[in-house]
């Protein structure tokens, strides 16, 4: 299950189904179907979720549904940017590796290579090395 947006879940449905869990003492099955959705799914209106939950459960176990919302949060972010820095390392080698091919086809280019043999070399498109070739050699 996916929802984008916890809040337009059917709130009837869910809370019922949670209510009987809680009452039935499966708390701790009403924990992990809300670290699910806060995990999976997004809250468009934090205040309206935040009302949601304390209106619907105790003080206590909404600080626990709170705590565990603004964990995951938490977690997001720092996911969020450790996957941006392992991208932009990688954007970073690849810009320079390419770089690295452009410059050596420029150079195979300037002693007289063959275009089909740099291009051979370099992996590079032939089009792209023709645009390399001084006009005036």
């Amino acid at each position: 299950m996916y929802a984008p947006d916890i809040l337009a879940l059917k709130e009837d449905v869910l809370l019922e189904g949670l209510h009987t869990l809680a009452a039935e003492g499966g708390r701790k099955i009403v924990y992990v179907v809300l670290r699910y959705l806060i995990s999976k799914g997004r809250i468009s209106n934090s205040k309206a979720f935040k009302d949601l939950i304390y209106t619907q459960f105790s003080d206590s176990i909404g600080d626990k549904i709170m705590s565990t919302a603004k964990t995951f949060v938490e977690h997001g972010i720092e996911e969020g940017l450790r996957q941006g820095i392992i991208l932009g390392k990688l954007e970073g080698k690849v810009e320079g590796k390419l770089e690295g091919q452009f410059e050596v086809a420029q150079r195979l280019i300037f002693e007289g290579v063959d275009l089909r043999f740099v291009q051979k070399v370099t992996d590079l498109p032939l089009e792209e090395l023709q645009a390399l070739i001084p006009i005036n050699p």
